[in-house]
């Protein structure tokens, strides 16, 4: 899919709500297995990313459904009552405003995204996780305050020790599955501006700590499902914990062991010739070639280039050096531009 540092893209209409979703086998191994470090996020953003947009106008009904599948229950950040679709509002975990200009491609990913109260979602909008110090701020519920991070005092919130999981692992998947050269300043309390660590400092420690506090748990990885279903992929700090410890713990730089859960699925190994949509990230011994598509240009007749020389379909890695490089689109109604990294 077109996505991450996508710098124009004009007019184009039609994002769909498939009715069905990529094809998964049960797992047979970790597929993060011998992977370390930078390796392990271009991996996420090479392989775990959506496999179908959702629609605006889709995202309510659809979090209703999965976050209250019995049609009504208590809100997660502050345990209200919820009793119908009305009653809900949309909090954008990973907003897409940190991710200027390209934070489109991210705004309705499910993995990203949850069902609170009504009024939940615009009162910590755009505001990042904080270690919020106030009188009565209890540990067990949600607080808005001010937080001391290395680039400043920022308004910021604490979800409750309930769901801080749950939070920590849908941000560490954004920034490994969205990797981008740059975030707002919100963003940056959280983010970094490089594809691996993925995380500031600040934000790899304080959702390290939110990641062990609240584990997850066997709800988690039901809605973790019941999204892949929707849009074709799980969120592997959920399918897998242990990688956020091989990325920001204990466990840093160490070689990821091949110790898969079998309850759980991952992607098919793609066919080498099955072309596959555009993306971010790029691995010359693991992709082999560029595929010029994208369910998002759907004008058969679109010319493309690559590195600013006319292109066919398909771009053969082989030769390519690491580095980013420049793609371009122009068809009828639409044209466009993205950057993507080519890494060994």
């Amino acid at each position: 899919m077109l996505r991450h540092t996508f710098i124009v893209f004009l007019a184009l209409s039609g994002i769909y709500f498939p009715a069905g979703f990529a094809s998964y086998a049960q797992a047979q191994g970790n597929p993060f297995a011998a992977l370390r470090g930078a390796e392990i996020a271009c991996e996420i953003a090479r392989a775990h990313t959506p496999e179908y947009a959702i629609a605006d106008s889709d995202v309510l009904p659809l979090l209703f459904s999965i976050d209250f599948k019995d049609g009504e229950g208590k809100c997660p950040f502050t345990g209200v009552a919820v009793k119908s679709e009305e009653d809900i509002s949309v909090v954008r975990i990973a907003p897409a405003k940190w991710w200027q200009p390209s934070g489109h491609f991210l705004a309705n990913d499910l993995h990203t995204l949850r069902a609170a109260a009504a009024g939940i979602g615009s009162m910590i909008e755009n505001l990042p996780p904080g270690n919020i110090e106030a009188d009565g701020c209890d540990i067990n519920n949600l607080c808005i305050g001010t937080a001391s991070t290395p680039i400043g005092e920022t308004d910021a919130y604490r979800p409750p020790k309930s769901c801080m999981g749950d939070i920590a692992r849908a941000l560490m998947y954004a920034a490994t599955a969205y990797p981008c050269d740059f975030h707002d300043f919100s963003g940056l309390v959280i983010l970094s501006d490089r594809q691996y660590p993925g995380l500031s400092d600040y934000g790899a420690d304080l959702l390290m700590r939110y990641h062990r506090a609240d584990p997850v748990d066997e709800a988690e990885k039901a809605r973790m499902l019941a999204v892949r279903d929707i849009q074709g992929n799980t969120n592997p700090f959920v399918a897998y914990p242990d990688l956020a410890e091989h990325l920001w713990g204990d466990l840093k730089d160490e070689a990821v062991p091949d110790t898969p859960d079998l309850s759980l699925p991952h992607p098919d190994q793609p066919n080498p010739d099955e072309a596959v949509p555009l993306k971010a990230v790029y691995s010359i011994s693991r992709d082999r070639h560029i595929d010029l598509i994208s369910p998002y240009v759907r004008d058969k007749s679109a010319t493309w280039t690559f590195d600013g020389k006319s292109a066919g379909t398909r771009i053969d890695l082989n030769g390519i050096q690491p580095g980013k490089y420049e793609i371009t689109f122009t068809g009828k109604k639409a044209k466009g531009k993205i950057i993507v990294t080519v890494v060994p």
